[in-house]
């Protein structure tokens, strides 16, 4: 099973102490969420933001973000909606950055435009694709 770390904070609680009250702080509680609590808690906090296919390949990178660094990933939906945005190409993403395609006539130029729009992300930025034809999710710069 896939799973990120997450945490979830806990609200100071006051503590009576007899004569005393204090007030305690709470230490963080760390949960693991698997790909299905992921995209609940997307579709829970900002339901319109990512695709399902967008919210497969963000697991995936922070999965393997973790694991590669060994330290844990806080989720924070608000943060992530923020660093990343959906596009339904790479073309799409790249335009908005400035990219400049050739007439695109035929399918043969529009696939070369493509690639070379991919390029100029990756280049860039990150950059995840979704599958042929589904566009990418690209990390902000």
């Amino acid at each position: 099973m896939r799973k990120l770390s997450a945490t979830v904070g806990l609200p100071p609680r006051k503590c009576d102490l007899g004569a005393q009250t204090e007030t305690l702080t709470r230490t963080l509680m760390k949960i693991t969420v698997n790909e299905s609590m992921f995209r609940e808690e997307f579709k829970r906090v900002r339901p319109e933001n990512f695709s399902n296919a967008a919210l497969e390949a963000l697991f995936a990178y922070y999965e393997e973000m973790e694991q590669g660094s060994g330290e844990e990933i806080e989720l924070d939906v608000i943060a992530i909606c923020c660093d990343w945005t959906e596009y339904d190409s790479a073309l799409e993403a790249a335009e908005s950055y400035g990219f400049k395609a050739k007439d695109a006539s035929d399918d043969e130029r529009a696939d070369t435009n493509e690639r070379a729009a991919l390029e100029f992300l990756t280049d860039e930025t990150t950059v995840l694709e979704l599958g042929e034809g589904n566009g990418v999710v690209v990390l902000s710069y």
